[in-house]
């Protein structure tokens, strides 16, 4: 957090995408302002291009009001360090990716997600366990998850760290993959 200079005190919440109009950066930010955000910053990795989708997302965001709580980033090499940082990942893709890896990285470093209950996620994250699962493009359903996990107690966060960490290892590690196929062929 030297680099990007954040208060100490600050919560963040952050999707670590390409820009690209259905991964719902758009959709972040509406819902970003509808809630509580005095302490919250949002940071967008990936979404620093400067091109035109990046202009029209700066501009959705001082249109919202939101403009001085949000950090555009070039995309990170080192993305699970990125995570360190972030007290909430959040992955709106607008259309169901059939695997999003962000979201099993995420919970692989123990962050609560929030993502939309289509594709992948419906099967990579465990509603109220590993996070939250929210109505496709529901604006309001969106922020209000994201505020929940953003202001949820110390202890309840350590036992969902270590329920996604556990989840993650079980499920969806390379080992896991390679039985699972054996398997199918077997």
């Amino acid at each position: 957090s030297e680099m990007l200079q954040l208060p100490d005190e600050a919560k963040i919440i952050m999707l670590p995408a390409r820009p690209s109009s259905w991964k719902g950066h758009e959709i972040l930010i509406k819902s970003f302002s509808s809630i509580n955000n005095e302490n919250i910053i949002c940071i967008m990795p990936g979404a620093d291009d400067n091109g035109h989708y990046v202009t029209n997302l700066r501009n959705l965001a001082k249109k919202y009001n939101v403009l001085g709580k949000m950090v555009f980033l070039p995309f990170l090499d080192d993305l699970p360090a990125a995570y360190m940082l972030a007290d909430v990942v959040v992955v709106p893709s607008l259309k169901p990716e059939p695997f999003g890896r962000v979201l099993i990285e995420a919970q692989a470093m123990g962050r609560p997600v929030v993502a939309f209950d289509h594709g992948g996620a419906s099967e990579s994250v465990i509603h109220e366990k590993t996070g939250l699962l929210v109505e496709p493009k529901n604006v309001k359903e969106l922020g209000v998850a994201i505020e929940k996990l953003v202001t949820m107690p110390l202890n309840q966060r350590n036992k969902m760290a270590s329920t996604s960490r556990e989840h993650i290892v079980n499920n969806f590690t390379l080992d896991k993959m390679r039985s699972e196929t054996l398997k199918l062929y077997n």
